[in-house]
C-alpha cells in the first residue's frame, strides 16, 4: 500500500528563523550531521516503507 502513495515534501519557504544562514542556503539543503535536511526527511519516510516522493520547491529552487 505505501509503495503506491506519494510523499509530498514542501520546501519552498524562506526559512526566516534560520537567518542569516538561509540567505545563502535554502533550508532543505542546510546540513545536519553532514546530511541535508531534505535527505533526513526522505530517509525517514523510506524507513517507513514509502518509495515515491514529490519535492515542491520555491525559494532558491535552482540550489535545491
Amino acid at each position: 500500500m505505501k509503495s503506491s502513495i506519494y510523499v509530498i515534501i514542501l520546501t519552498g519557504g524562506y526559512a526566516t528563523r534560520l537567518r542569516p544562514l538561509s540567505y545563502r542556503i535554502p533550508k532543505p539543503i542546510i546540513e545536519i550531521t553532514d546530511i541535508p535536511i531534505v535527505s533526513h526527511i526522505i530517509k525517514s519516510f523510506k524507513n517507513s516503507g514509502f518509495i515515491k516522493f514529490c519535492v515542491l520547491v520555491g525559494y532558491k529552487k535552482e540550489l535545491v
